[in-house]
């Protein structure tokens, strides 16, 4: 009986160990409506990954999900959520894939993609 309890407990720990950070997703970007606080962005989605200061009034927080079959990416989307007041006021997405390998080799250092 003390092993069992002893690996249900293990086997839980071991399971805790694993948590997936929340990412923003199409549909949780869906979700986000004008009027909704950042915290509560924050709170759902995490950090963003960078916030660009637009004018003195607002804010872009954008946020990027890469959509991945193993190792390769095969789509990148960036969510942005323009900020004002601490409030979201309005948003956008973009997305792109990377070119063919043939493609990657280029004079631009920092392609975007």
């Amino acid at each position: 009986m003390k092993k069992a309890i002893f690996l249900l407990l293990m086997g839980c720990l071991v399971a805790g160990c694993f948590s997936r950070p929340t990412l923003m997703t199409r549909g949780g970007f869906a979700e986000i409506e004008p009027g909704m606080s950042i915290s509560e962005v924050e709170k759902s989605y995490g950090k963003p990954y960078q916030i660009h200061s637009r004018d003195g009034n607002s804010d872009i927080y954008e946020y990027i999900e890469r959509i991945t079959i193993g190792p390769q990416t095969v789509e990148q989307r960036s969510y942005y959520l323009i900020v004002a007041n601490k409030k979201v006021v309005g948003k956008y997405m973009k997305y792109s894939t990377p070119p063919a390998f043939q493609e990657i080799y280029q004079d631009d250092v920092f392609p975007n993609y």
